[in-house]
């Protein structure tokens, strides 16, 4: 699942990154494309929606110094094909694939949604959510529906947009002033502190229910955290809330799910880098709607959770590491065991002396990891089997920040 990161700090300043205004490189003419959400309107099963799969990676490439980012295809089989600077982002963004079509959350400083064909990679709409607002994930359930998480919709100033914690959005509508059609409010949901904040941040589907992650963090976000984080539980058909689940961790900033065990796997970062009970990666029963508590705690993960997922019976996460002697930090990304009561064969896969903001798994099992120092900056290839790099590092240009796959012709 992909996180926004921020420019100055990879896990301190985890949802607020603002790295200056979006330039939209629009010289390409849209075409029609096969898949095309606005036309097909087959349902897409919860996996796909989680999981897109592809021949191809999608490669968002940004530093957050630039004022812009970049869209890059990367092949997924060896030689590793890969074309450069196909279209223009935000600095701080995330790309999605729904439908085989790619779908760009412009986080904090843009704040909007950049609809992008993959054929020749032109611009097919981009709409605002509200200045300020800080939108974190999109998931598209049909051709005229989507949701979006917002993680600072109090912020919003901007057109007079009606905003709130959860939008649902029109990707085919036929202007910006019917992209929004509904909102939903997950305030009620935090705990009655006097602070209250529900910063909706990741999302996963299972069958016809959306799950969001609510951090439930302060109004001031230099401060810990101080609550439980919780999920909603939406009805994806109605958009009613239909229910919500305590979390015995704080600060959720990723989640997955997997259909082999049928659970939820969220990974509680609490306050970054010091030492917590309630960190790690924890296991949600949808069925039951109940935390089984923490599969790993933080002090197992030897730090704290990132970007995670999940591929058949293994989960793979990102773990940011801080050395309090040599005040430096890195990323580690380790493998383990998804199911509960059982050995958790934790292994570490690979280690960077920068950010890894982005991890993902492609069709043929192997992992892709973005690492973002300067002395790689590209994007790895690791059999997490053998637990080698098996390709890369191939360099795209601006440090890889979000993965996501399509399938492409050749």
């Amino acid at each position: 699942m992909k996180q926004n990161f921020s420019c100055c700090f990879l896990f301190v300043l985890f949802f607020f990154s603002s790295c200056g205004e979006i330039t939209t490189n629009t010289t390409r003419a849209p075409t029609p494309t096969q898949n095309n959400p606005a036309t097909d309107r087959t349902p897409a099963t919860s996996a796909d929606l989680n999981h897109p799969a592809g021949n191809t990676a999608i490669v968002l490439g940004a530093n957050f110094t630039d004022p812009v980012g970049s869209l890059n295809l990367l092949s997924i089989n060896s030689p590793h094909t890969a074309a450069t600077n196909l279209q223009t982002t935000h600095s701080d963004a995330s790309v999605y694939s729904f439908g085989n079509q790619l779908y760009v959350v412009n986080h904090l400083g843009a704040d909007n949604i950049q609809i992008v064909n993959p054929t020749n990679f032109s611009v097919t709409k981009q709409c605002s959510v509200g200045r300020g607002t800080n939108p974190q994930q999109i998931i598209v359930t049909a051709s005229d529906k989507a949701f979006v998480s917002l993680y600072q919709p109090d912020q919003n100033s901007s057109m007079g947009l009606h905003v709130d914690d959860l939008i649902v959005v029109n990707p085919s509508a036929d202007s910006c002033n019917d992209f929004i059609t509904h909102t939903i409010d997950l305030t009620p949901l935090t705990t009655d502190d006097g602070d209250r904040f529900a910063r909706a941040s990741a999302m996963v589907m299972i069958e016809k229910n959306l799950y969001v992650a609510l951090q439930d963090l302060p109004g001031d976000l230099s401060h810990p955290a101080n609550q439980l984080g919780k999920i909603a539980v939406i009805d994806a058909e109605t958009n009613e809330i239909i229910r919500t689940i305590g979390l015995q961790g704080r600060n959720p900033v990723a989640m997955d799910y997997s259909p082999i065990t049928k659970r939820i796997y969220v990974g509680d970062v609490d306050y970054f880098y010091s030492i917590s009970d309630f960190g790690g990666i924890e296991v949600v029963n949808p069925e039951t709607s109940q935390s089984e508590g923490f599969l790993i705690s933080k002090t197992t993960l030897g730090g704290s959770p990132a970007d995670m997922e999940v591929y058949h019976s293994k989960g793979f996460v990102a773990v940011g590491l801080f050395d309090a002697i040599t005040n430096t930090y890195g990323t580690k990304v380790v493998s383990f065991n998804l199911t509960p009561n059982s050995d958790l064969e934790l292994n570490e896969l690979y280690r960077s002396a920068g950010y890894i903001q982005d991890i993902a798994v492609d069709q043929n099992g192997i992992l892709l990891i973005g690492d973002q120092h300067p002395t790689v900056n590209g994007i790895l290839f690791v059999d997490p089997v053998s637990h080698q790099v098996v390709g890369g590092p191939i360099h795209l240009g601006a440090a890889p920040s979000s993965i996501t796959f399509i399938e492409r012709g050749s």
